[in-house]
C-alpha cells in the first residue's frame, strides 16, 4: 500500500485532505461522532452493528437533523473498497455538523503477538459512571487520548481507565475482560464502559457476562483480554507495576474466547 491512504467526502475519493472549513462546528466545537471499522479482503466486519451504533450516536448529537444517511455511507464504503481492492484497512466513518459524512482510512493495526502490556490510569482519569456520552464514540474523548499517550509513553500497549463508581471501566480504545471462576467477565455499561460492537456480540452469545471488575482482579484473574473492532481479541500478558505474568496468547480460556469470536464475527 502507498503512503497515501484515501479519504471520501461529498461523493468523491480524495488522495489528499478535502477542503474542510475549520469554522464548521465539527472541528470548531467537536460536534461530531464516529465509528471505526475493520475492513478485511474488501468486506467490512460487523458492519450492521457499527451502523446501528453510529445511527444512535448521530441522533444523540443532533436529534433535529438527519446526519445519518445509510445510502451515503454505503456509497462511501463501496468507493473506498473499490479504490483499495483486497487490502485490509481501518475505516473511520465520521458524522459532523458542517461537513456531514466523511471517511478516512489507514493501515489495519495488529495487536502484539505476545499479548498486551497494560498501564492503569490514575483516579483523575476516571470515566464518569452513568454519563450518556459513554455510549457513543465522539470527539470529546480527551481523557482516553491522554491515558493512551501516557500508556504508550510508559511502554504499554493499552491504558485501562477506572470508573468514578469504583473498579475498572474499559481501555482507552478497547473493552476489558477478566477470566475468573470459570467464566469471562466485563464491566457493565453503567461503569462507563463503551458498548463496543465486539463486546455486544460476545455478551449476546453468552461467551462473556457483565459484572463490576475491581482493580484487584488484575492480580487474581486467571487471564485477561481486550477487544475492539480493529483487532477483535487481544490477550493480556501483564501490567506495568505488577510482577505477575499472565499466560497471554497461550491461555486456554483466551484461545477458546478467540475461536468463538472468529466463528461469530465476520462481514455482516
Amino acid at each position: 500500500m502507498s503512503a497515501c491512504w484515501p479519504l471520501w467526502w461529498n461523493g468523491r475519493v480524495f488522495d489528499a485532505p478535502p477542503p474542510f472549513d475549520p469554522r464548521w462546528p465539527a472541528f470548531a466545537t467537536g460536534a461530531m461522532v464516529f465509528e471505526t471499522v475493520g475492513v478485511r479482503a474488501g468486506r467490512a466486519w460487523l458492519w450492521a452493528r457499527h451502523l446501528a451504533r453510529l445511527e444512535r450516536a448521530a441522533r444523540a448529537l443532533a436529534p433535529d437533523l438527519e446526519l445519518f444517511q445509510r445510502d451515503e455511507i454505503e456509497a462511501g464504503l463501496r468507493a473506498l473498497c473499490q479504490r483499495l481492492g483486497p487490502v485490509d484497512f481501518a475505516l473511520r466513518i465520521s458524522l459532523g455538523l458542517g461537513p456531514g459524512c466523511w471517511f478516512s482510512t489507514r493501515e489495519l493495526p495488529r495487536p502484539p503477538a505476545e499479548g498486551a502490556l497494560l498501564w492503569i490510569a490514575p483516579p483523575e482519569l476516571a470515566l464518569a459512571a452513568g454519563d450518556p456520552g459513554n455510549a457513543h464514540k465522539h470527539a470529546g474523548r480527551w481523557l482516553k487520548e491522554r491515558a493512551l499517550r501516557a500508556a504508550q509513553g510508559a511502554g504499554a500497549f493499552e491504558a485501562l481507565l477506572p470508573s468514578s463508581s469504583g473498579g475498572l471501566a474499559c481501555g482507552s480504545r478497547s473493552n476489558l475482560y477478566a477470566y475468573a471462576e470459570g467464566a469471562w467477565w466485563t464491566p457493565p455499561g453503567a461503569a462507563g464502559a463503551l458498548p463496543g460492537v465486539v463486546r455486544g456480540l460476545l455478551l449476546e452469545a453468552g461467551l462473556v457476562h457483565e459484572r463490576p471488575l475491581e482493580r484487584t482482579l488484575l492480580e487474581s484473574a486467571a487471564e485477561l483480554a481486550l477487544s475492539n473492532a480493529l483487532w477483535l481479541a487481544c490477550p493480556v500478558r501483564g501490567a506495568i507495576g505488577s510482577s505477575r505474568q499472565l499466560p497471554g496468547p497461550e491461555g486456554s480460556a483466551f484461545r477458546a474466547l478467540s475461536e468463538g469470536l472468529q466463528r461469530l464475527a465476520g462481514p455482516s
